[in-house]
């Protein structure tokens, strides 16, 4: 960031270096099916086609890289209209936009666009769907790919791609909207509220625990959105030279209210997954075979259900493990 001057020379390092990473994967992959047949080392390596392994790795970074990777990309096209009639680049005040040095990146703009913004999911959600049948009970697919699915119920096990979806909009709301504050603030808060809304109704994850963790997280950052909202209002009112009392003293203690029960309901969650993932251990140890924690939220379900099943047939087939 500082050893580069120019905003052309940072924005193409930033994109390009991806695309060395992932070509320097590719090379190390191909030498390493070369070298195969004649290094015995390497003789238990699974046969596994390349485009394969490439998937793979791509399932295993997008869930982190995809955000950062759509906001440097899309950054290009954040432009501002000043009151010279012209359009300057938000993320540097000194490159015009749609000039002859804007040109230059727009190119690289586009691919990246097509390879990280638009491919990253449409390959996720076809890949996916072409192996529906096996996310969950062939070993290669879900070795391969279930980095992304496998917290997830098995219906709901394309919800990744939403997640997705919501990066991308945040990344949009982050750049285009970022001298309209109040809007913005208020955008941020539309995938927080719908997810939300959805996890508390859905309950997708596979484990209860993350849906606790997911509502949790969902709302302490909803207040800190809210706090932000309230923050830029009373700056805008106060540059108005509007009256009244200066509300950023209460804003610091929400937000640091909020920040501090952040940080503890991710350390006690931490605290109980690695708890409940030692039980678990434990206790299949023993001789009698555990049920899981997914386990016993099925049968909880069932045992509540119970007085409303009319067929008695169909319910006692559904209580048969339980049983045995």
């Amino acid at each position: 960031e500082c050893t580069l001057a120019s905003f052309g020379a940072k924005y193409a390092v930033a994109l390009l270096t991806p695309i060395a990473f992932a070509l320097l994967v590719v090379v190390e992959l191909s030498v390493l099916r070369v070298l195969k047949p004649h290094v015995s080392a390497l003789a238990d390596l699974a046969d596994v086609a390349l485009g394969a392994q490439l998937l793979s790795a791509m399932f295993l970074v997008s869930p982190l890289a995809y955000l950062p990777l759509a906001r440097s990309t899309l950054a290009l096209f954040d432009c501002t209209r000043l009151p010279d009639k012209r359009f300057w680049l938000d993320a540097d005040m000194s490159v015009e936009c749609y000039a002859s040095a804007w040109w230059r990146l727009f190119p690289l703009a586009v691919l990246c666009v097509v390879l990280f913004v638009v491919a990253i999911p449409a390959a996720i959600a076809y890949t996916m769907r072409a192996h529906w049948s096996r996310l969950f009970s062939d070993a290669t697919v879900l070795g391969s790919f279930g980095s992304v699915y496998k917290l997830f119920r098995r219906p709901w096990a394309l919800m990744p791609i939403a997640l997705l979806f919501r990066k991308l909009f945040i990344a949009c709301v982050s750049l285009f909207l970022s001298r309209l504050p109040v809007f913005q603030f208020t955008a941020l808060l539309l995938p927080l509220l719908v997810w939300g809304l959805c996890q508390w109704h859905l309950q997708p994850y596979f484990f209860p625990l993350y849906d606790q963790l997911e509502l949790t997280l969902s709302s302490l950052l909803s207040v800190l959105l809210v706090a932000g909202v309230v923050s830029s209002s009373s700056a805008s009112g106060s540059s108005g030279g509007g009256g009244g009392h200066d509300p950023s003293v209460f804003v610091s203690v929400v937000v640091g209210a909020a920040l501090i029960a952040l940080v503890g309901a991710a350390g006690l969650f931490i605290y109980r997954d690695v708890r409940s993932i030692r039980a678990e251990r434990l206790s299949s140890q023993s001789s009698a075979q555990p049920l899981s924690q997914h386990e016993r939220r099925v049968l909880r379900f069932l045992e509540q259900s119970a007085p409303d099943v009319d067929n008695a047939n169909a319910f006692a087939a559904l209580w048969a493990p339980r049983s045995g």
